[in-house]
């Protein structure tokens, strides 16, 4: 018995969005421009349910932690999605203006689509948390951005 995945054995990065809600209604979403890389570890909070005539330790998962999703952007300090600008009705904030102010905006996650052409994607609510920008000698500007989800229900692909 094969162990690939009979969709696909992997799925390249490329082509995946990361997008930011307006407050106006309706709530439309801009795309980030220049992201370099995406992350978010998801993890259960984890409760010991050991009884007395145990002999081995028990857990029970209970909350589920969206985590912290993080992302490196190429920082360009004028560009619409980065900069320290509010929404105008049709494009979202930048997101140093959305920590700035801490505004809670929707956030949506476009995945590339897979050989059958499903293409997934990950929507929430969340705060810009962290926005570290980083240059040296012989480089380029770099923003690590992190958000702060704040969801009673997120949607995950």
């Amino acid at each position: 018995m094969s162990s690939t995945s009979p969709i696909a054995a992997s799925l390249p990065i490329a082509g995946v969005t990361i997008s930011i809600g307006t407050a106006g209604s309706p709530d439309t979403v801009s795309v980030v421009a220049n992201v370099q890389d995406y992350n978010q570890a998801m993890k259960s909070t984890v409760v010991m349910v050991t009884n007395v005539g145990d002999t081995y330790v028990r857990r029970q998962p209970t909350l589920i932690d969206p985590g912290a999703p993080s992302f490196k952007i190429f920082w360009v300090p004028e560009e619409t999605s980065h900069r320290n600008s509010p929404d105008n009705g049709t494009v979202a904030a930048g997101l140093r203006y959305l920590m700035i102010h801490k505004l809670l905006r929707q956030v949506v996650i476009n995945y590339p689509a897979d050989p059958n052409g499903n293409a997934p994607a990950d929507s929430f609510e969340a705060f810009v948390t962290d926005f570290a920008i980083t240059g040296k000698v012989g480089s380029v500007f770099e923003a690590q951005i992190t958000l702060g989800i704040n969801d009673q229900a997120p949607s995950f692909c």
